[in-house]
């Protein structure tokens, strides 16, 4: 996997290694969970449409899922305005 970051006021959020680090300024890193790979050759689109059907499990719970979207539109809405934005 990749190495990206997000770097604010506050410190640094991380995706490595398949686990989300927090890095707040004067402590030490925090990981704040575990990333979850779908089976091979699964897709993140299919899966949601056959949750929302009925047919499977969703590997992504909506409570999981929410600080995820909230952290993207911050992310378009700073990138847009130049910006920092609170969450």
């Amino acid at each position: 996997m990749g190495f990206t970051t997000f770097t604010g006021t506050g410190g640094t959020l991380a995706l490595r290694d398949d686990s989300l680090v927090l890095v707040r300024k004067a402590s030490a890193p925090e990981v704040l969970g575990e990333a979850r790979a779908l089976p091979p050759g699964a897709s993140p689109a299919v899966n949601f449409i056959r949750a929302i059907q009925g047919e499977e499990a969703p590997v992504c719970p909506g409570e999981e899922a929410l600080p995820v979207v909230r952290t993207t539109e911050a992310l378009y809405r700073s990138a847009a305005e130049g910006r920092p934005v609170r969450l």
